[in-house]
């Protein structure tokens, strides 16, 4: 555990976080969601990673933004959160942008108060293609960058394969989507259909990911 952080459950955050948004906020909260990597079924769960917290609001203004403020201060274990704060329009408008990001959201999350504002965001294909095919090639050029710089420095090098690896996942799960089939948070299920029909090495996406596990193992029990 952090020396300069002190950690709380994850269960007791989000009921803290619940209740004193819910409270500062009133009729002017749309929906409050939690997602990311510390849902049960997350591609990539951390328990060092940040808690995030989707708080729709019908309209962002400083009274608005103060209130929200206000109640992170108070909230149990609030250093733990990543807040993403915007409103529905914002939301609905977001998703040509970051398409990877609304479509695991979209299928993993959990409804902590309000309205589902996931349950029917629509995320366009076209625009789902370009961004998995920028993402692979971003992951590729900056792994390629940094053994290029770092070479020599095997502990970080170690650590960009580990954050390469999780991405990775997350960008086939998107891939599998563009290919027809439904979105999957099983690592095997993306790992098998990969070596299958992407001519990947499926043996070494294996080792990739007990070499994924065993770092985020270590990461825990630092």
């Amino acid at each position: 555990m952090s020396l300069f952080r002190k950690t709380f459950p994850v269960g007791e955050v989000l009921e803290s976080s619940k209740k004193k948004i819910v409270e500062a906020l009133g009729d002017q909260l749309i929906s409050l969601v939690h997602f990311g990597n510390h849902l049960d079924r997350s591609l990539s769960p951390d328990e060092k990673d940040e808690i995030q917290l989707l708080v729709v609001v019908k309209e962002i203004n400083k009274h608005t933004l103060d209130s929200l403020a206000d109640s992170f201060a108070k909230i149990k274990g609030h250093r733990q959160i990543a807040p993403m704060v915007l409103t529905q329009v914002e939301l609905e408008s977001s998703t040509d942008v970051f398409p990877t990001l609304f479509l695991e959201m979209t299928h993993y999350y959990d409804l902590l108060a309000g309205k589902d504002v996931l349950n029917h965001l629509v995320i366009e294909t076209p625009y789902l293609r370009i961004r998995c095919e920028q993402a692979l090639k971003n992951l590729l050029f900056r792994l390629q960058s940094s053994y290029v710089t770092h070479y020599s420095e095997s502990d970080y090098i170690g650590s960009i394969v580990h954050k390469t690896f999780q991405n990775l996942i997350k960008i086939l799960h998107s891939v599998r989507v563009l290919n027809g089939e439904e979105f999957s948070q099983s690592r095997n299920d993306v790992i098998d259909w990969a070596g299958k029909h992407l001519n990947l090495d499926p043996d070494l996406l294996q080792l990739l990911d007990r070499y994924d596990r065993r770092q985020s193992k270590n990461r825990e029990e630092y």
